[in-house]
């Protein structure tokens, strides 16, 4: 996100003009990394731990300060004032809050497939092809339609598709069918390729020009943090859930042990539950993108 942001500003005038934010991108390095640091020792050294605490505190306290800086700079890193602009704002936070469904399904289908089906890492990869390809005919074309209409019907559309494909994998078992797998992570690449390019197209078109590259880097930049954040959440649920049986987590663990495949599953039912919750959250955040608001 920040190579992103200097690439695209490099040379233009507005570049020139602004000073970079030092300040603001040390607090949002740091924020970040204590947050993640938090979530991903949480499970293993303990919530009550005086370290994880204090880690806690820490993310909360200098992300803070990051928003009371940003917000008082004459040239902030990411102006936050831009999300008083409902446009900005719905097709920035549909986008997030659908990454927090979205990134964390890809971390935990390699331990479903390899621990529980007893497939092999190139299994793995045919397995992952048909979404792949769903997504990149589906992004395409949800481009050109957003451009042709408004973002809307696509920022509701999209997180309804992470729900429908998330359900779908909560109640995967050791013996469904192949076929069902597959079918439920098309529907749920499908969900991101129908909100990527239209969020990205009212994001800019409720910007002016001078402030798209700006624009661009916010949008990659928040987007790396919350796939960061939310694969780091989901994977603490589910490590929560099989360390608190005392079941190992990993994937030899799985294969070898026949009662740890149920731990793992009821800890892929809650991290799938709780990620339709936040694509839902995503479709409701879409529903408020402005009416009558047109990219074109």
């Amino acid at each position: 996100g920040f190579g992103a942001w200097l690439l695209l500003n490099i040379d233009t005038p507005y570049a020139k003009a602004t000073p970079f934010d030092w300040i603001g991108a040390t607090t949002l390095a740091i924020g970040v990394t204590s947050l993640v640091l938090d979530m991903a020792n949480g499970p293993s050294i303990g919530w009550s731990d005086p370290a994880i605490w204090g880690l806690s505190l820490a993310s909360i306290a200098v992300l803070g300060i990051h928003i009371r800086w940003e917000l008082k700079v004459p040239h902030p890193l990411f102006d936050l004032r831009l999300l008083r602009r409902r446009a900005v704002a719905t097709c920035l936070g549909s986008r997030v809050v659908l990454l927090m469904a979205f990134a964390p399904a890809g971390f935990l289908v390699p331990f479903y497939v390899q621990g529980v089906m007893g497939l092999s890492a190139r299994d793995l990869g045919f397995i992952l092809i048909p979404g792949v390809a769903a997504y990149t005919v589906v992004a395409a074309l949800a481009g050109r339609l957003s451009d042709r209409w408004t973002p809307r019907p696509f920022l509701i559309a999209g997180p309804l598709f992470s729900v429908a494909g998330l359900l779908s994998l909560a109640w995967l078992g050791a013996n469904t069918p192949l076929v069902v797998l597959v079918g439920a992570l098309m529907i749920h690449n499908v969900s991101l390729a129908l909100l990527t390019s239209p969020s990205l197209n009212g994001l800019l078109a409720a910007l002016p020009p001078e402030l798209h590259s700006v624009g661009v880097g916010f949008i990659n930049t928040t987007g790396t943090v919350t796939s960061m954040v939310s694969v780091t959440l989901i994977t603490a649920v589910v490590t929560g859930v099989m360390t608190h049986s005392g079941t190992e987590a990993s994937i030899n663990a799985i294969t070898d042990d026949p009662s740890a495949v149920a731990v793992f599953l009821n800890g892929w039912l809650i991290a799938c539950l709780l990620q339709a919750g936040f694509a839902l959250i995503a479709g409701v955040i879409g529903y408020m993108y402005p009416k009558q608001y047109r990219t074109t």
